[in-house]
């Protein structure tokens, strides 16, 4: 699965805090799925960002013959996040548009 972005929490550093959901990780070490939760296909984001950042490449979708297990669309799975109490701060093109400019597109 293609998501945006991954965080890893190390539990033996954390206190379990039933308040935050802690207790609900049960290994050493679990990786979180950062993202907004929302179905994307990666042909979008990747109109999206060749857009904001004004590229001059031809995007020639079908050129190539999808390859076995291609991976077409994403959805980070946020649940275990939003049991921590997090929540998405930006959708999709907010956060697209403040990292291009965070690296000085």
């Amino acid at each position: 699965m293609l998501v945006i972005g991954r965080i890893c929490v190390i539990c033996a550093m954390c206190r379990p805090d039933p308040l935050y959901g802690l207790e609900k990780i049960t290994t050493a070490y679990t990786d979180l799925e950062l993202g907004a939760g929302n179905s994307v296909t990666i042909r979008h984001l990747v109109e999206q960002i060749a857009e904001l950042t004004q590229t001059r490449t031809q995007l020639r979708f079908g050129a190539l013959p999808c390859r076995e297990n291609e991976i077409m669309e994403s959805k980070a799975d946020i649940r275990k996040l939003l049991n921590l109490g997090w929540r998405p701060k930006y959708d999709l093109i907010t956060g697209l548009k403040t990292t291009i400019e965070s690296v000085g597109f």
